[in-house]
Order: structure tokens, then sequence, then C-alpha cells
């Protein structure tokens, strides 16, 4: 789903990434993004900005070639008993 966001040219962030091109995006976009595609991403902002400066890991997009996904693993820990054991 692609939108034209040029009426709004504010833009949010700009960021370098490791792959030598930049990504920026609008105010605007960022409410599409955390309203509608992505409401679990509202208070993440520093979070996606900082993930693609520095990524854990980049994968291509299985369905689209042209677009890359900036990636940052998450460990947990859990505590059942005595035994403990790591997700990631």
């Amino acid at each position: 789903m692609k939108h034209d966001f040029s009426s709004n040219p504010e833009i949010l962030f700009e960021v370098d990434t490791p792959l030598g091109f930049q990504v920026r995006t609008t105010a605007e976009y960022w409410q599409f993004i955390v309203t509608v595609k992505h409401p679990i991403m509202h208070d993440r902002l520093t979070d996606v900005q900082d993930t693609l400066r520095a990524p854990d890991e980049i994968r291509l997009s299985k369905t689209d070639s042209q677009v890359h996904l900036f990636c940052f693993i998450v460990t947990m820990v859990k505590n059942v008993g005595s035994v403990l054991w790591q997700d990631v």
C-alpha cells in the first residue's frame, strides 16, 4: 500500500542506514503507521530510529525485493521454578 504524503512536507525524521541510504518519514505518515499499519509501534519512534541506524539484522522482504526490513532482536528471559531459558 503506497501513500503520497507530498502535500505535507513536514519531515518527522531522517535516518542514515548502514546500507548507505536515508529513510525519512513525515509526521502524517508516521501517524498512519501507528494508527493503521502497526499500532503497537505508537510509542516506539526512538526505537524505530535506533533500529534503522544500527539494526541487529537486515532482511529483504519476501514479497517485495525493493523493501528492506530492519530488525532488532529482543531477548526474553523466563524463570519457571528453577528452570531458566531464553527465547531469541
